[in-house]
């Protein structure tokens, strides 16, 4: 797989993949610590610089797991015949970092959480 530079691409790049029957019937959760990971590493999604870490920044996300779970679950959607959403997708990372008093790198924010 190439290294993808948006995130269309990345979404691309797994959907071209050979275990793509898999993550249309899981739930693409259950490929976190898998192809999750292998996205996070070798796509540079804990790289700053990395274009595509870039792309995700520019829309609100800013932590590596957090962007292999936008990619996964656009893809499983896209398999399933279910609307992206990635408008919502992001909202939901953002309302989940605030739950957890954290800004969205995963930073405790001062004066909220002891």
């Amino acid at each position: 797989m190439k290294t993808p530079k948006t995130i269309d691409e990345a979404v691309f790049e797994i959907l071209k993949s050979s275990d793509i029957e898999n993550l249309k019937e899981e739930d693409p959760v259950s490929f976190h610590h898998s192809t999750g990971r292998w996205l996070r590493n070798k796509w540079g999604l804990w790289d700053q610089n990395s274009p595509l870490h870039r792309a995700f920044n520019a829309i609100g996300i800013f932590h590596g797991d957090d962007m292999s779970g936008i990619i996964l679950e656009s893809s499983h959607r896209i398999l399933n015949g279910l609307p992206v959403d990635l408008r919502e997708q992001v909202k939901y990372y953002q309302k989940y970092w605030l739950k957890t008093g954290c800004d969205m790198r995963g930073n405790k924010l001062k004066g909220i959480m002891k």
